[in-house]
């Protein structure tokens, strides 16, 4: 008989596959980390639907639900700081709209009054 060729075997992708291998985000800023405080605190349960509206596909969505399944603040910042490195050119305003898109005028106001005060 032949020698039998070696099983391949099609291994998983790493179980954060979304977390740990992703580079630093050129957003990591101190202006960028209060930005993701201030929206992380208050999302909760809205983060899904702020993903979509940030583009995010489902299959990020599912990656960082796995990902930090029991931490419902860290998956909303996992979103935003993906967001952020997918979108190079990503602005405070282009989260403040996406926000509004949700109906989420209360956080929204919130980060345009932050920004404001940076801008003064």
């Amino acid at each position: 008989g032949g020698a039998s060729l070696p099983e391949v075997t099609l291994r998983p992708l790493p179980t954060s596959y979304c977390g740990t291998q992703r580079q630093q985000s050129v957003h990591q800023d101190a202006r960028w980390q209060q930005v993701f405080d201030l929206v992380e605190d208050n999302l909760g349960r809205n983060w899904r639907q702020l993903a979509r509206k940030l583009h995010l596909t489902e299959t990020d969505i599912e990656c960082i639900s796995e990902d930090y399944s029991r931490r419902l603040r860290e998956q909303g910042r996992q979103a935003l700081i993906l967001w952020s490195e997918k979108n190079e050119d990503a602005t405070f305003q282009d989260l403040v709209t996406a926000l509004r898109r949700c109906q989420l005028n209360d956080i929204a106001d919130q980060l345009e009054k932050k920004i404001a005060s940076w801008n003064q």
